[in-house]
């Protein structure tokens, strides 16, 4: 028994330990931070080959899956139905290769986060392990691939923000919510694994044209790739409707999808809002979008740009001067989101149904724009 208990307090004084280093850990991590002149600390995945590697930084851990060395601690939560979720390794071409330095330019192959396989009926989302702060406005930046899909394809992906209290139910397609907060899932199918996320806004690449989806090109073409920016308003389940001929309530939307102050944002194949190009993103390539949020301190206040594969400037994640987003217009987040001071849980979603094809996220970075940086320690 004497011994038992030694043995506890030793394990007691070990984690005790352990949780100092980490505070010391992360207090090294933000030290080198003045307020003047520093850049914003960045979360970064340029690939899946192991967990975020910033020297001092530290993150909470969430549940893991099988398949490749980030398994551990990749500090994403990971939630799916149907299966599909796994590591896998793919080849990462030259203008996404995190290697570039020192391959020569010929791409290399890297694990990449895989959201679904190519079957039906799937749904996933991942989010990253700490809330981040999204009211200052941010740059996200992330790559993804669509393959080995059906045809038609089905059924798209979707960069997503939410404070979820669960128990949502998206009352114009009738996507359902599970979970909350980190372990919050949308529905299967059209709902693309984020329809029905309470409190949260949603930039998806629908591959599939359902009825509440634009059909450019007239019904029977399924090619109808495109972008849009949903949100249903603070607190309500988020939906992928686009177009709905009624409301089912006062109190509830015909659409949920943005208008940025007199031009809806989507994009579409052939058509953009923007005049940007048309969207075709179930090729089988990898393709990079880019998220610019303005907050209340940046100018133009309360703002976001989405681009679709820019043109960057060498060696950033900045597209060039010029640039045509796939949309853009006024934005105040805080209309869509209720945040807990300033923070929300972001991460990606995906989803098949009666089609099917293979989504993987291949690379991605969160910058906090003014002073802040990205909340990488317990809190």
């Amino acid at each position: 028994m004497t011994k038992q208990l030694a043995g506890s307090a030793r394990n007691v004084r070990f984690a005790g330990i352990q949780q100092l280093l980490v505070a010391a850990l992360c207090a090294v991590a933000f030290a080198g931070l003045s307020p003047r002149g520093s850049r914003a600390q960045q979360l970064s995945y340029y690939d899946f080959n192991t967990p975020q590697a910033t020297p001092g930084q530290s993150s909470t851990a969430c549940n893991s899956i099988a398949g490749g060395p980030a398994a551990n601690g990749v500090r994403f939560c990971l939630n799916n139905s149907g299966g599909g979720l796994s590591y896998s390794q793919d080849f990462y071409p030259p203008l996404i290769d995190p290697n570039a330095s020192t391959d020569g330019g010929m791409g290399s192959a890297n694990y990449t986060l895989q959201l679904t396989g190519p079957t039906g009926s799937q749904a996933s989302s991942v989010w990253y392990s700490i809330p981040q702060n999204v009211k200052g406005g941010f740059t996200a930046w992330y790559a993804f691939k669509i393959s080995n899909a059906s045809s038609p394809t089905g059924d798209g992906f979707a960069f997503v923000i939410q404070n979820a209290a669960g128990n949502g139910t998206d009352l114009l397609t009738h996507c359902a919510e599970s979970g909350s907060g980190l372990t919050a899932l949308g529905g299967a199918g059209g709902c693309l694994g984020y329809g029905g996320i309470d409190n949260s806004i949603a930039i998806e690449a629908d591959t599939f044209p359902d009825s509440f989806d634009p059909w450019d090109r007239g019904y029977y073409y399924y090619d109808d790739n495109h972008f849009a920016l949903q949100a249903c308003g603070a607190g309500l389940a988020n939906s992928p409707a686009h177009y709905a001929s009624n409301s089912v309530s006062p109190l509830v939307p015909t659409s949920c999808l943005v208008n940025l102050n007199g031009q809806y944002a989507i994009a579409s194949n052939p058509n953009s809002s923007a005049g940007a190009g048309g969207v075709y993103i179930a090729d089988g390539n990898p393709h990079q979008v880019v998220i610019v949020y303005n907050g209340p301190n940046d100018s133009p206040a309360n703002y976001i740009y989405v681009y679709l594969d820019p043109a960057f400037n060498q060696g950033t994640h900045t597209p060039v001067a010029g640039s045509v987003p796939l949309f853009s217009g006024p934005f105040d987040i805080t209309q869509y989101v209720n945040l807990n001071n300033g923070t929300a849980s972001i991460g990606f979603t995906a989803a098949t149904g009666g089609s099917y094809e293979q989504h993987e996220l291949m690379g991605f970075t969160f910058t906090p724009h003014g002073f802040g940086s990205a909340n990488v320690c317990p809190s």
